[in-house]
């Protein structure tokens, strides 16, 4: 199944900002120097 440009735009929005809430957590708990 082909996706369209906008499926993929909005994918990569999402897991930017997984991407964000991990780092969030990751900042609160003082891991500084996490290897993604």
């Amino acid at each position: 199944m082909k996706r369209s440009k906008a499926d993929l735009i909005n994918y990569r929005i999402q897991r930017a900002f997984e991407s964000l809430d991990e780092a969030k957590i990751l900042a609160q708990k003082n891991h500084w120097n996490t290897v993604a």
